[in-house]
């Protein structure tokens, strides 16, 4: 989060306490999210009133990091950990190794097929370099 966007923040010299309201070793079993709401109260007031591009950057920052441990951009450790999640389980389409594990999506075979062409073509001219050394050498 840069220096700006903490200026801007709505929960600038609050404190940090209130975004951390019970032992985040909670999970997303039935019935958490509901006690999360009550418990997370104090916290979204702040992230309700937050301006949104900083709210944003709260986010990106959480899912960079991975931190689901507290109030997160208006959002709970539960919701944080679906959406860290998500991003993880969506990052990396359109390459050959997400096609190769088994990924289906246009973006993977399309990454897939750029790989092969990519690779074909830096074998020909591999093998048409061998080629010229050998022609030189005789």
């Amino acid at each position: 989060m840069s220096s700006a966007d903490k200026e801007r923040a709505a929960c600038r010299g609050v404190d940090v306490s209130i975004f951390y309201p019970v032992d985040s070793r909670w999970d997303d079993r039935a019935g958490q999210d509901l006690r999360w709401a009550a418990l997370a109260a104090p916290a979204l007031q702040y992230c309700n009133i937050c301006p949104t591009a900083t709210k944003a950057a709260c986010l990106r920052e959480a899912i960079a990091t991975g931190d689901a441990h507290g109030i997160r951009g208006g959002l709970t450790p539960p919701e944080l950990r679906r959406l860290i999640r998500q991003a993880r389980d969506n990052a990396g389409h359109g390459t050959r190794r997400r096609y190769l594990a088994g990924c289906d999506c246009a973006a993977c075979e399309t990454g897939w097929r750029a790989f092969n062409s990519n690779n074909a073509a830096v074998q020909r001219i591999r093998r048409g370099g061998r080629q010229q050394t050998q022609e030189a050498a005789s």
